[in-house]
């Protein structure tokens, strides 16, 4: 017995100790193909539904997908073969969604759209991320009415299939046609979904749909505090564009927190007291990159502050400009300067200049050369004509014939009726 054991240790020992290795890897690999294997058969049997059929035995996956494909194919009924195909794909695997997909598509082709929604609705349960129960749950939705639930549908819609977007986006727009939809529409648009800004930007874009639009963003904008969303901008940008200044004001109110907002439309902030950036209404600084320019306190001042500019002064440019809600008739634009006490004198002058409207002609302008010590008041006069609606003040910087600074202070600005 013990010279048998002995025999079997000696002829164990002399297997080589790359075997053991071998062997390992083998069964690693062997593991590794039936892994590989199941995954393409999985890949196939959804973009080939009939590779699927032709293993042995079929697939679920592949019986349900033949049987969706057949209903598709004849505008959602489903034939005899489809319904074995999916009844034997339901025996075998009962959580399969396509088989509720097709049921539902065939209950639709006969006009049973009650449970045509039920089926489609437990499709959507059990797989949330099919696109064909999302697509005819949006449309089904909304043309039987029930908004809430269809307008529901597109963000997932949307995240799930992005080329969605553009069509869901056109038919949520055509809601703002229907007085019933709005609401709908308003509750969905407080949770700033996916098709926010797509929905703003098109609607926007049609002039029928411009005010509505305008409206529902006022009815979802909350009064209690300042919003800013890209939503916001894009309407009051296509208002003004269209000439429609009253509601892109109404608008632009709401960008600003209750405190800032001014009781009466008129010139904001003309003193520069500090609350710099808020265009259109208020002022915009496109020179601001280039610096030179700094709110600071001027005890000379009415306002208490006012703009300091510092400027090579070597070219002309748009240091600062303001879109304000004006009538036809006469305007006078009122404002202070003087020069900063610091020891440099300006060779440019500041141009001071009203237009109608953001890309109307000019209506009046003043270049104001010389800096003194003491601030000095300057009156620029004009008549708003028919048909302007605003009137936008400009500051920019007017070179001289001999290229040199501006150190100037400008305040007190006020655009009055006389």
């Amino acid at each position: 017995m013990t010279e048998d054991r002995n025999a079997a240790g000696r002829r164990t020992a002399i297997l080589p100790p790359w075997v053991g290795t071998a062997a390992l890897a083998l069964v690693a690999l062997v593991a590794l193909w039936f892994c590989v294997r199941a995954t393409l058969f999985r890949s196939l049997e959804q973009e080939y539904p009939l590779f699927g059929q032709a293993i042995s035995p079929p697939s679920p996956v592949s019986q349900a997908l033949i049987a969706l494909n057949r209903a598709s194919a004849r505008d959602g009924t489903a034939d005899p073969l489809a319904r074995d195909l999916l009844q034997s794909a339901l025996r075998r695997a009962p959580l399969l969604a396509d088989p509720f997909t097709v049921a539902g598509l065939d209950a639709s082709a006969h006009d049973d759209f009650a449970r045509a929604a039920r089926l489609i609705e437990e499709s959507k349960r059990r797989d949330p991320r099919a696109v064909i129960p999302r697509y005819w749950l949006f449309d089904n939705y909304l043309r039987s009415g029930d908004y809430a639930r269809g307008i529901a549908e597109a963000g997932p819609l949307i995240r799930i299939q992005p080329a969605a977007e553009p069509a869901a986006v056109a038919v949520l727009t055509a809601l703002l046609q229907v007085p019933a939809a709005r609401p709908a529409l308003a509750s969905a648009l407080r949770a700033s979904p996916v098709w926010s800004r797509a929905f703003f930007s098109q609607a926007t874009a049609s002039p029928s749909l411009r005010d509505p639009a305008a409206a529902l963003l006022r009815s979802i904008t909350p009064d209690d505090r300042a919003s800013t969303g890209q939503e916001q901008i894009t309407v009051m940008r296509a208002m003004i564009g269209a000439g429609r200044y009253s509601h892109a004001y109404t608008l632009w109110l709401r960008t600003l927190t209750p405190d800032k907002r001014p009781q009466t439309p008129g010139l904001f902030d003309g003193g520069f007291t500090g609350h710099t950036e808020a265009p259109p209404f208020g002022w915009r600084f496109p020179g601001a990159n280039d610096g030179g320019m700094q709110v600071i306190a001027a005890s000379d001042s009415p306002s208490g502050s006012g703009l300091a500019i510092r400027s090579t002064g070597e070219r002309a440019r748009v240091l600062a400009e303001q879109l304000v809600l004006a009538t036809p008739g006469p305007l006078h634009l009122r404002f202070a300067t003087r020069a900063l006490d610091e020891g440099v004198e300006s060779s440019a002058g500041l141009k001071v200049e009203l237009r109608c409207g953001p890309k109307g002609k000019a209506l009046a302008s003043q270049v104001v050369e010389t800096f003194t010590s003491r601030l000095e008041a300057h009156n620029l006069a004009t008549t708003m004509q028919e048909g302007c609606g605003a009137v936008l003040v400009r500051i920019s910087i007017a070179p001289s014939s001999e290229p040199g600074p501006v150190y100037a202070l400008l305040t007190d600005m006020a655009l009055q009726r006389q």
